[in-house]
C-alpha cells in the first residue's frame, strides 16, 4: 500500500505521457484452434521419416511451424496426439521438462539419416559417456604452448623469478576508487518507506 501511495504521488506530479508507437500482433488463425488429431499425427509421422530419426525430441517437433499450427499452439495437444499416434512412443522423463521428453518411433527400422552436422547429437548425449565431437583436442604432453610465430614452444628459458613489478602510482581511475561521498555527485535516490 505504502509503494502505491509513493508512486501515484510521484507519478501524478510529472508531464503527462505521449505516446510515440503502439503495437498490435495479431494471433495466428489457427490459434486456439486444433486441427483433428489424425492430421497432427500425420504430420508427426511424415517429419519423423523425413528426419530419418528413430527418437526426437518434443523439442524439435514444436519448433516445427507446422505442428505448432496444427495444434493451435497447445503443446498438450502434440502431447495428446503422440499418445495417440500407434508408431510413436512419449517417453516421459520425471524432473526433466516436457520439450526435453523424447518420442521413439515403432514402425519400420531404417538407417538414421545424416541431417547435417548436428544431427549425431539429436539421439544422443554428453551424459550417456558420448564424449566424441570429431575434433582432435590431444596435446602433445613435450608442448607447453605456442609462439607468435605458431611454433611449438618446449616451455625452456623460463626465469621462474621474474615479475611483472608493480606501477609506482596508480593511474587516474585505476587502482583506486574514491568512496561515493568524495566524488562531488549529489544524487537523490529518494525514498520509498
Amino acid at each position: 500500500e505504502r509503494w502505491e501511495a509513493w508512486a501515484m504521488d510521484n507519478c501524478v506530479a510529472g508531464p503527462p505521457h505521449e505516446v510515440l508507437a503502439t503495437q498490435r500482433f495479431a494471433a495466428h488463425a489457427s490459434a486456439g484452434k486444433p486441427a483433428p488429431l489424425e492430421q497432427v499425427e500425420a504430420e508427426l509421422g511424415r517429419l519423423v521419416k523425413e528426419w530419418g530419426s528413430m527418437t526426437v525430441c518434443i523439442r524439435e517437433f514444436w519448433r516445427e511451424e507446422s505442428v505448432a499450427t496444427l495444434c493451435g499452439g497447445w503443446i498438450e495437444v502434440l502431447l495428446e496426439a503422440i499418445e495417440h499416434h500407434e508408431l510413436l512412443a512419449l517417453q516421459r522423463a520425471d524432473g526433466r521438462d516436457v520439450s526435453d521428453w523424447e518420442v521413439s518411433w515403432l514402425g519400420e527400422k531404417w538407417a538414421e539419416k545424416d541431417n547435417g552436422p548436428w544431427s549425431s547429437y539429436r539421439n544422443s548425449s554428453l551424459s550417456e559417456g558420448d564424449e566424441s565431437i570429431g575434433l582432435d583436442t590431444t596435446v602433445p604432453s613435450e608442448v607447453h604452448g605456442w609462439t607468435k610465430d605458431g611454433e611449438a614452444w618446449d616451455g625452456g628459458e623460463v626465469n621462474p623469478n621474474m615479475s611483472w613489478g608493480t606501477w609506482s602510482t596508480p593511474a587516474d581511475g585505476w587502482g583506486h576508487a574514491k568512496p561515493w561521498s568524495e566524488s562531488g555527485t549529489d544524487v537523490d535516490w529518494g525514498s520509498f518507506t
